[in-house]
């Protein structure tokens, strides 16, 4: 488990986004920026578009993303400052149980590890939906902000390390540094998955 008090344990964090954590973000996120960026592409009528006018909209998404985190970092670390040492050793627990369930997870060992996928409420899926379809010149923005909304797992168990920082500081560079972590894989999703169309994210979803 990182010292959350080092500043060392930041590039621990950031490592894990562009790992598993950016991995487990994709399936969850990752088809939600495709789409977004995709839009953009055919509200410009350009068939197959440079990679700036692919970039763009999708820089969009992950800077309004990691804006999002950052805030949920400092409102965590705020919010951990009111529970106790006790609490603060049950979260380690907890933690530690919920990335070995998700190891399992991966692994496919039991189907109903499956159901440890966080899911949004409908109204909130809805809403997302609604965002979605908008396709207006910021809906890649709202797009990325309303990611807090869709939580993969492993960004819970560093949601729950944040409000153990008991900082509104250390919590928001923790999930910084861990949304950063996964800009480099959402980035190349967006750049590859809109580039070649909807048919590669047939493909991407396996994978």
């Amino acid at each position: 488990m990182p010292d959350l008090d080092g500043s060392s344990s930041l590039w621990l964090f950031f490592l894990a986004g562009l790992s598993v954590g950016g991995l487990s973000c994709l399936a969850v996120q990752g088809g939600l920026l495709v789409a977004a960026v995709a839009q953009q592409a055919v509200g410009r009528q350009v068939e197959r578009p440079p990679a700036l006018a692919l970039a763009l909209p999708a820089m969009q998404f992950l800077v309004a993303k990691t804006v999002a985190y950052v805030a949920l970092g400092a409102v965590l670390g705020w919010v951990g400052q009111v529970f106790s040492p006790r609490f603060q050793g049950f979260v380690l627990v907890a933690v530690g149980v919920l990335m070995a369930l998700l190891v399992l997870q991966m692994f496919d060992v039991h189907p109903a590890l499956r159901r440890l996928s966080p899911r949004p409420p409908k109204a909130v899926q809805r809403f997302i939906g609604q965002q979605a379809r908008a396709g207006g010149a910021w809906s890649p923005a709202v797009l990325g902000g309303l990611t807090v909304l869709i939580p993969c797992s492993v960004t819970l168990a560093v949601e729950l390390l944040a409000a153990r920082t008991q900082s509104p500081v250390r919590g928001a560079l923790v999930l910084g540094a861990f949304t950063l972590g996964t800009v480099p894989l959402f980035l190349a999703l967006a750049l590859g998955g809109a580039w070649f169309g909807r048919s590669s994210r047939r493909l991407f979803k396996p994978v």
